[in-house]
């Protein structure tokens, strides 16, 4: 089990949170595929949580 966030970056490489905004609720098809030409999101994964069935948290 991953857990990450999804990330809109900049044009200077920077994460930005504000870039993610108009990409939420879209419906229409074509304005989605033109949000995900011209600003892109990832998947940012920053923790394993689970490996197979063994945790990977140290406690």
């Amino acid at each position: 089990m991953l857990d990450g966030e999804f990330v809109a970056f900049r044009p200077d490489g920077r994460p930005s949170f504000e870039a993610l905004g108009p990409r939420m609720h879209l419906r229409r098809p074509h304005r989605i595929q033109a949000l995900a030409q011209s600003n892109p999101v990832s998947y940012v994964i920053f923790d394993v949580l689970h490996r197979g069935d063994k945790s990977q948290i140290a406690m």
